[in-house]
């Protein structure tokens, strides 16, 4: 993932003594608009390979054409699509989502922080939060992946 080689890179500048904070505070908000933008596309890719597997090229055509509308991922948009194609889908992942708190938070966080910077507001991430982040909202990419492939 991208986001990481931001990471480790702001690390090394930060551990040799050459880290300005103006810059490592950039870098912050770049890896995080990266971040929401994995996620972006790992929802995309759940939802597109499900498609594949449809065996059906008018289906793969459409969900095509539909995830390309699609952003932002937040828990409610995450939600919004799994309703679209199976009520069970949405209330399992409620559910999940309700109980795993921590992973919820970060990908809201990430989401609420890529808002803010996108459209010229203050976040205050630093590449400690948004590591932390990224390593807490990856079982909910691993979640979505098995929800919608295996049933």
């Amino acid at each position: 993932m991208a986001v990481d080689g931001v990471i480790v890179r702001a690390d090394a500048l930060s551990r040799a003594g050459q880290g300005d904070p103006a810059l490592l505070s950039d870098l912050a908000k770049y890896a995080t608009v990266l971040a929401a933008g994995y996620l972006e596309t790992a929802v995309e890719e759940v939802i597109l390979e499900y498609g594949r597997r449809s065996q059906d090229r008018r289906i793969s055509t459409f969900l095509e054409e539909r995830m390309r509308r699609f952003n932002n991922p937040a828990r409610s948009r995450i939600l919004d699509v799994l309703l679209a194609f199976d009520s069970n889908w949405q209330r399992t992942a409620k559910i999940y989502l309700h109980q795993s708190a921590t992973h919820t938070l970060a990908l809201e966080s990430i989401m609420s922080n890529r808002h803010e910077i996108a459209h010229g507001g203050s976040s205050l991430v630093t590449l400690s939060q948004i590591a932390t982040w990224i390593t807490d909202v990856e079982p909910v990419v691993q979640f979505l992946w098995l929800l919608v492939l295996t049933t």
